[in-house]
């Protein structure tokens, strides 16, 4: 029972808090990863505009498909819509509903305009970096569950599979490109679970000790045996409180 308790709790790191600690962990990280997904964003939108430039300058329009011209711009406005549009929650309660989507929705398209123009490159076009570098980007930088990593993997590696079934072309018909696909998504995913996990323990370890803290402000006010406020409260109170009067 144990072991098969450490499973689920290894596959969901969130099942060891109850509901209201488990929203609020929620909320705490996404204010990071709102954070995260900007720096990858604008990182993201640079490399597309240069090679953009690139191609222009060094072999004209023909040096870039027109496949691949029109994935990159469309990613890029996605970039930008996301930096400019998500807000930026300064603490866990001003996170809103609304940014959650956005990240989300950020996050898996950033990995299905990664695998879209992975699938319409030949095998003398390019390789499989490109998707390679973005799903361990996400999966090492961004705190996300397991569930979270396979609803945003998904979709981009389905374009990738279907990519090789109608295209023959395809980079990824190459034996090698295909294995280093699957196994760079397995080992982001892997990744993701084990960064998750240790923020949540250094979350919790945080929060611990601060309700320590305040458990113990309490108490250092109480009577140890009648548990009525003591000398030093009383003092404290009347120094705070100078125009109160009472009697004895």
């Amino acid at each position: 029972m144990k072991s098969l308790h450490s499973i689920i709790q290894s596959l969901n790191p969130y099942s060891a808090y109850d509901k209201a600690q488990t929203a609020l962990l929620r909320k705490t990280l996404m204010c990071d990863n709102i954070k995260r997904l900007k720096i990858i964003g604008v990182i993201g939108l640079a490399v597309n505009l240069l090679l953009l430039v690139l191609y222009y300058l060094k072999d004209g329009v023909e040096g870039l498909t027109a496949i691949e011209a029109t994935l990159r711009i469309a990613w890029n406005l996605a970039s930008i819509i996301y930096i400019f549009g998500v807000g930026n929650p300064h603490f866990p309660n001003a996170v809103k509903k609304r940014q959650f989507i956005f990240f989300y929705g950020a996050t898996g398209l950033c990995l299905l305009f990664a695998s879209l123009i992975t699938a319409v490159l030949s095998v003398e076009q390019g390789s499989t970096f490109l998707y390679l570098i973005n799903v361990l980007l996400i999966g090492s930088f961004l705190y996300l569950s397991l569930l979270e990593m396979i609803c945003l993997i998904v979709p981009s590696f389905l374009v990738l599979v279907i990519s090789i079934i109608f295209t023959p072309s395809s980079i990824l018909m190459t034996q090698g490109n295909f294995i280093n696909v699957i196994a760079s998504t397995a080992f982001a995913v892997v990744i993701a679970q084990t960064i998750l996990i240790s923020k949540l323990k250094q979350l919790s370890s945080t929060q611990t000790i601060l309700d320590q803290k305040k458990e113990l402000e309490y108490l250092i006010d109480l009577d140890g045996l009648t548990r009525i406020p003591n000398r030093r409260k009383l003092e404290s109170y009347y120094l705070n409180h100078p125009d109160t009067s009472f009697a004895l």
